[in-house]
């Protein structure tokens, strides 16, 4: 289940869970109608989403600290095929070590480029 089909399937529980005054057998009835390949979640499951609406105003993950996992920016691209088309002989080993990239990082934006790396040679 994808999240945008996570997030609806939430504020639709929240939202009739408040008109329905917690009418917790018509809710599920109206649940299964709409969504009838879901799985109808616990009643715990819609209480902790409840308080967690009425502590931070919303249902979904707040965002993550820490560093960002992904290395793949656009810049990065840029410079890795700003590094193949000046030395297209070069290895990946090399080129990643003179960008400051990890070579599998090297190695996905290559992919994602759509470049292969025994094209270059």
């Amino acid at each position: 289940m994808g999240l945008s089909t996570r997030y609806n399937n939430a504020f639709f529980l929240l939202t009739r869970y408040y008109q329905l005054d917690r009418d917790w057998r018509q809710l599920e009835d109206e649940f299964e109608d709409r969504f009838p390949n879901v799985h109808f979640p616990d009643r715990q499951t819609v209480r902790n989403m409840d308080r967690k609406f009425q502590r931070i105003g919303r249902v979904d993950d707040a965002p993550r600290s820490g560093r960002p996992r992904d290395a793949r920016t656009e810049e990065n691209q840029f410079l890795v095929a700003q590094s193949v088309v000046e030395d297209p002989h070069l290895s990946t080993r090399r080129a990643s070590l003179q960008l400051g990239l990890s070579r599998r990082t090297y190695q996905r934006i290559l992919k994602d480029l759509g470049i292969h790396v025994y094209r270059l040679m």
